[in-house]
C-alpha cells in the first residue's frame, strides 16, 4: 500500500472516527431502536459514497461519470446524515416510522445512482463506436494524404486527390454492409502506397480508380441503410 493509499484511507476515516465519538461517547451508549438504525443508515450512506469510485465506469469520461455519481452519493449521505441526527436527537420518533422513512430514501438514492450508471455506460457505448465509425474516414484520408504528397504526376495527383476528397466527405456512421466495403479500400489503399513507392504509375492509376468506385459504393450502402 502506498503513501497516497494510506492518505486517502486516513481522510475517509475523519467522519467514521469523529462520528462515533459524537454517538457513543458524547450523546450515550445507551440508544434505542430508532437510534441504532439511523446510526446504520448513516454509515451506510458514507460507505457507499467512499466506494463510489467502484461504480464509475471507465472510460475518457471518467471524470464526468465519477461526478455525477459523486453528486448522488454526496446528497443521499447529507440528507441522511441530517434525518439521522434528528431522529437520534429526539428519541421519541416511532422505530417503524424511522425504519421507513431510511428505507425509502435509500431506495430513491438506489434508483438515482443506478439510473446514473445505466446512462453512463450507454454514453460510453455510444462514443466507442462513434470512434470507430469515424476510424475509417480519419485512416484513410489520412493515407490518401500522404499518397498525394509522393507523386509527381499531376495528373495521377489529380486522381488520388478525387479519391480522398470523396471519403473526406463520407458519412461517418457505418454499417455491417459498408464495413466490408471500408476493409477492401483500406486494403487497395495500402497497395496504392506500394505503387507510389516503386513508381507505378500504371497501378496507382488503377489502384486510385478503383478506391473511387468502392468509396461511392460503400457511401450508397449507408445513404440506403439510413
Amino acid at each position: 500500500m502506498n503513501k497516497k493509499s494510506i492518505l486517502w484511507i486516513l481522510l475517509d476515516s475523519i467522519f467514521v472516527i469523529v462520528f462515533n465519538v459524537i454517538f457513543f461517547f458524547i450523546i450515550g451508549p445507551d440508544h434505542n431502536g430508532t437510534a441504532w438504525v439511523s446510526y446504520a443508515f448513516i454509515m451506510l450512506a458514507y460507505i457507499l459514497l467512499v466506494f463510489t469510485p467502484v461504480m464509475i465506469h471507465q472510460s475518457e469520461f471518467k471524470a464526468i461519470f465519477g461526478f455525477s455519481l459523486y453528486s448522488v452519493g454526496a446528497f443521499y449521505f447529507l440528507v441522511e446524515l441530517i434525518v439521522g441526527t434528528v431522529f437520534i436527537l429526539v428519541s421519541d420518533v416511532p422505530f417503524k416510522v424511522a425504519l421507513l422513512v431510511h428505507i425509502i430514501l435509500f431506495a430513491i438514492y438506489a434508483v438515482i445512482l443506478i439510473s446514473n450508471i445505466i446512462a453512463n455506460a450507454k454514453t460510453a457505448e455510444v462514443e466507442v463506436t462513434r470512434k470507430q465509425d469515424l476510424q475509417y474516414v480519419k485512416e484513410a484520408s489520412t493515407r490518401l494524404r500522404g499518397i498525394m504528397d509522393g507523386i509527381s504526376d499531376k495528373r495521377l495527383k489529380k486522381q488520388v486527390e478525387k479519391a480522398y476528397d470523396i471519403i473526406y466527405a463520407s458519412p461517418t456512421g457505418t454499417n455491417m454492409q459498408a464495413k466490408d466495403t471500408e476493409y477492401q479500400i483500406l486494403q487497395m489503399i495500402r497497395q496504392t502506397e506500394t505503387a507510389v513507392s516503386v513508381q507505378d504509375n500504371n497501378q496507382i492509376a488503377d489502384l486510385s480508380e478503383r478506391i473511387i468506385n468502392l468509396a461511392n459504393e460503400r457511401n450508397r450502402l449507408i445513404a440506403l441503410n439510413r
